[in-house]
C-alpha cells in the first residue's frame, strides 16, 4: 500500500496529463487513445448515451461544429471543451442526447477518471492536482468536488507555478534569488515570482487572468484572419450578416485556427486549406488560404501584450526589473510561439 502520493495531474483548459514518480523521477504515463502525453479535456455524448473523452470526445465536437455550420442550425450540443474557464460558477452544460445538464465539475471529474484509467493494476485513491495560481477559493473547491467525483479519496492542490519550477528542475537548495514562471496556457495565464527562502520554495507574488490563453489566439485567428480570407472567396455574406450563424463558422473554424497556430509557432508561412462547409449557395467551400507570420503577429501580439503587461506589473510592484531575475520559466503550449519569445526577450 503506498504511504505517500506519487500520481499528479494537470487538469488543463485543453489538455490534460497524468504522471507518476518512479525511482525519484517523473515519468508521464501515455494516453490509451494514441500513446501521448497529453490527453484533450473534452467531453462527448452520443444518441446512444456513450460518453467520451479526450481524443474520442475531440472528433466528435469537430463533427457537430461542421454539421452545425452547414445546417445553419444551432443545436443544443453534446460536446464539451473549455469547461475549466467555468470551474466555481453556476454554469452548466446542456446535453439533448443525457436529457440533463452537467456542472464544470462533472465533466472535470471525467477526465480526471480517463486519465486515472492510464494506471494499470492499481486502484489511483490520491493524486496532487493542478491549479492555477489565481484561482478563487470557489474554483479551488470546485476541483476538489471534481476530484471527488473522480473517485480520489485524497486530493492534494498544488499551485501551478511551484509544480511548473520543481518539473523544470529548479531545487530549493540550489538556487538563490528570484526568478519568474509564466504560465501561458490553453485558457488561463499566470505570472509568478518565485523566491528561496531557507531552502524552501516560495511563490512571493502572483498575477494573472484566468481568461487569456492559447484559446484566445484561436478565436483572433478566426475572426480577423480566416473570417476575412473566406469572405472574400466564398458567398458567406448572410451567414456573417446573422450573430447566430457568424458564430456557427467561428466553432466550425476553431480546430483550423488551433492547427494554424501551432504551425506559425516555427514556421513563417501557412497555407490553410478549409473544406467540407458550405456557402450561402450550399456550395462546398474549397478555399485555399496563405497566412504570413507577419499576419498572425499583428492578430497575436496584443493578446501576448496582455500577459506581458500583466507580468511587468507584477515586478513592478515587487521593485524589480527583468535584468534582475536569476531564471525565467516559460510553461504551456503557447510559449513555444517564436512570437511570444521574442517579445518576452
Amino acid at each position: 500500500m503506498r504511504q505517500k502520493i506519487d500520481f499528479g495531474i494537470d487538469l488543463g483548459t485543453t489538455n490534460s496529463a497524468i504522471a507518476c514518480m518512479q525511482d525519484g523521477e517523473a515519468k508521464v504515463i501515455k494516453s490509451d487513445d494514441n500513446q501521448m502525453d497529453t490527453t484533450p479535456s473534452r467531453v462527448a455524448y452520443n444518441k446512444k448515451q456513450t460518453m467520451f473523452v479526450g481524443l474520442s470526445a475531440s472528433s466528435i465536437f469537430e463533427r457537430d461544429a461542421t454539421s452545425a455550420f452547414n445546417n445553419r442550425k444551432e443545436i443544443i450540443p453534446n460536446s464539451y471543451q473549455e469547461f475549466k474557464r467555468t470551474m466555481g460558477t453556476d454554469f452548466t452544460y446542456t446535453s439533448s442526447h443525457m436529457n440533463r445538464s452537467y456542472t464544470s465539475e462533472e465533466l472535470s471529474a471525467e477526465v480526471l477518471k480517463k486519465l486515472k484509467g492510464y494506471v494499470l493494476n492499481e486502484d489511483v485513491a490520491s493524486a496532487v492536482i493542478t491549479v492555477p495560481a489565481m484561482f478563487k477559493q470557489s474554483q479551488l473547491d470546485a476541483t476538489q468536488r471534481a476530484a471527488k467525483l473522480a473517485g480520489f479519496k485524497y486530493c492534494e492542490l498544488l499551485q501551478e507555478p511551484i509544480a511548473a519550477s520543481i518539473a523544470y528542475g529548479i531545487k530549493a537548495g540550489q538556487t538563490t534569488g528570484y526568478w519568474l514562471v509564466f504560465d501561458f496556457g490553453g485558457g488561463t495565464f499566470d505570472a509568478a515570482l518565485m523566491h528561496v527562502e531557507d531552502g524552501i520554495m516560495k511563490v512571493v507574488d502572483t498575477a494573472g487572468d484566468n481568461h487569456l490563453g492559447g484559446k484566445d489566439l484561436d478565436n483572433a485567428i478566426v475572426d480577423k484572419i480566416l473570417i476575412p480570407e473566406l469572405a472574400k472567396q466564398c458567398v458567406l455574406d448572410d451567414t456573417l450578416a446573422n450573430n447566430s450563424t457568424r458564430k456557427l463558422l467561428q466553432d466550425a473554424l476553431k480546430e483550423k485556427a488551433e492547427k494554424t497556430k501551432i504551425a506559425l509557432s516555427t514556421r513563417i508561412h501557412l497555407k490553410v486549406e478549409i473544406e467540407d462547409l458550405l456557402d450561402d449557395n450550399k456550395e462546398e467551400i474549397m478555399a485555399d488560404i496563405n497566412i504570413s507570420l507577419e499576419q498572425y503577429e499583428k492578430v497575436s501580439m496584443p493578446i501576448f501584450q496582455r500577459a506581458i503587461d500583466i507580468t511587468k506589473d507584477l515586478l513592478k510592484r515587487n521593485h524589480l526589473s527583468g535584468n534582475e531575475l536569476s531564471c525565467l520559466s516559460l510553461v504551456g503550449g503557447p510559449t513555444f510561439q517564436q512570437t511570444l519569445r521574442r517579445m518576452l526577450k
